[in-house]
This record gives structure tokens, C-alpha cells and sequence, in this order.
């Protein structure tokens, strides 16, 4: 199956593992997942590129436990692997991934969950924006509450011009956007408007949600009846927010890789 994917230049998603899978008990960092284009596979190991948010790219230290998953039409597998080191190719940095010592399949309502380790994915409010200019104020006042450390983040009459809120998950991350993931009673959410400024909780590590302004690029329905969207990062009225944002979610990523650093040493 890996073999299939690098073929065809498609990506696998990747998450430090998380402290259940390495037998740490402590308060963690939210399971942020990165969908990375997957390069080459040999019986050593994975060669795949170096995760990234909002245009930077983000390191992953050897040693540090990942977990990797991979969809093949309408099943889903994960798997354990470690990272063994880096190198650029083609003037983007990778990584080697030692080979998946075993592959388990998903059952499918619980996408993120295998008998040996389970993803908590962030949880992720969504308004439809009926401006999408209206969103930077209430992205300089998340830089603020952030800053200050004010837990209860953007209020609501800090909100962009806005509709409805839903719900969804964050189930990926890479350099351009986002992958949510959220209930088919939600579908009316995503079918009202193009632009959707997201709050997304990234507890412990940050003290208040992060929230930015994003456009839907596509969404389907499965066959479990879940919603899958994809959102692209939107700073055209605002790109002051893009460092911002990557700071945030490069802060989420170094604290998950500390985790597993501790667990293993």
C-alpha cells in the first residue's frame, strides 16, 4: 500500500505519538496531524517530506516517535515509526522513517484509534463569514489574548461578521491549510458561504484558541456519513496573521515532540 501511494506522488499524515502509546502519564498537547507527501519506500524505512504549516517548515528530531496513517479508497490504516534522520532533496527537507514494523486497520468510526494508540484531535468552532475582511480584527485580538495569556480568547462581539457556528475536528495540517472533519448534520454550515474564520483549541500548549480566516477548497461526504473539508489558509486581508499562525502551531509541534523525547529518554 505504501509502495502504491509514493508511486503515485500521494501523501500519508503523520503525528508524534502520543503519551498513552509511549507510557507517560501527563497532561498533553493537543495530537496535531500533518499530511505530507510520502517520497520513496524501501525494506529500511520511508523517505517522506518534513511537515509544514502556513509556509514553514517544521523540523522533527531524530528519535521522536510518530505515528503514520494512510487511506486507501474507503479504509484506513496506522502505523508506528521513528524518525531516523534528514536530508534535502530536490531543495526541500525530509525525513527517514524506520519501516513500520505493523500496519493496523481502522475501524471505520474511529479513524484515529488503533489498539495501540489513540489521536485526540482538536476540537474546532466554524462560522461561515458573510465578510471576510471582518475577520482581522478579531485576528489581531486572538494575537492579544494569546500574548496576554487570557484563556477565554476572542469574545463573541470580537467575532468577524459572521453566521451560525458548527462544530468540527482538525484532522490535518500541511503548509496550506487545514483538513476538518465534522458530522453530516453540520453540511448546511459548509454549503453557506466560501470563507470561515476558525477558532481551534490547542490546549494545553496554548492558553487561548487560535483562530484564523480560511477558504473551502472542497469537502465530501464518506460513507460513515462524516463531512471531510478542506480549508486553505486565507491572509489576503491580513498577512501579518500567517507568521503568527505558524508560530503557534510550530510552538504545538516542538511541545509534542518534547513529549515524546521525555517518554523515550
Amino acid at each position: 500500500m505504501l509502495d502504491q501511494i509514493a508511486q503515485r506522488g500521494g501523501a500519508i499524515e503523520l503525528s508524534v505519538a502520543p503519551s498513552d502509546a509511549l507510557g507517560e502519564d501527563a497532561l498533553n498537547p493537543a495530537d496535531l496531524v500533518w499530511r505530507v507527501r510520502l517520497r520513496h519506500v524501501a525494506d529500511d524505512g520511508l523517505i517522506v517530506e518534513t511537515p509544514s504549516a502556513a509556509g514553514l517548515s517544521l523540523s522533527i528530531e531524530r528519535g521522536v516517535l510518530l505515528i503514520g496513517a494512510m487511506t486507501v479508497g474507503q479504509n484506513r490504516w496506522m502505523f508506528h515509526a521513528t524518525v531516523t534522520g534528514s536530508e534535502v532533496i530536490d531543495g526541500r527537507q525530509h525525513l527517514h522513517l524506520s519501516a513500520p514494523e505493523q500496519v493496523e486497520r481502522c475501524q471505520r468510526r474511529t479513524f484515529n484509534r488503533i489498539s495501540t494508540a489513540t489521536l485526540q484531535v482538536p476540537e474546532v468552532t466554524a462560522w461561515p463569514m458573510l465578510d471576510p475582511a471582518s475577520g482581522v480584527a478579531a485576528e489581531v485580538a486572538c494575537k492579544a489574548c494569546l500574548e496576554q495569556g487570557i484563556a477565554s480568547g476572542v469574545s463573541d462581539d470580537m467575532l468577524p461578521d459572521v453566521g451560525p457556528s458548527f462544530k468540527a475536528k482538525l484532522v490535518n495540517v500541511s503548509g496550506g491549510g487545514l483538513g476538518l472533519l465534522a458530522p453530516r448534520e453540520e453540511a448546511g454550515g459548509f454549503d453557506s458561504a466560501r470563507y470561515f474564520f476558525l477558532r481551534v483549541d490547542l490546549q494545553p500548549v496554548l492558553k487561548a484558541p487560535l483562530c484564523m480566516t480560511t477558504k473551502l477548497v472542497h469537502r465530501h461526504l464518506d460513507s460513515a456519513q462524516l463531512i471531510h473539508a478542506g480549508m486553505a489558509f486565507d491572509f489576503t486581508f491580513h498577512p501579518e496573521h500567517q507568521a503568527f499562525v505558524a508560530e503557534q502551531i510550530g510552538r504545538c509541534m516542538q511541545a509534542m515532540q518534547d513529549r515524546s523525547l521525555r517518554a523515550a529518554g
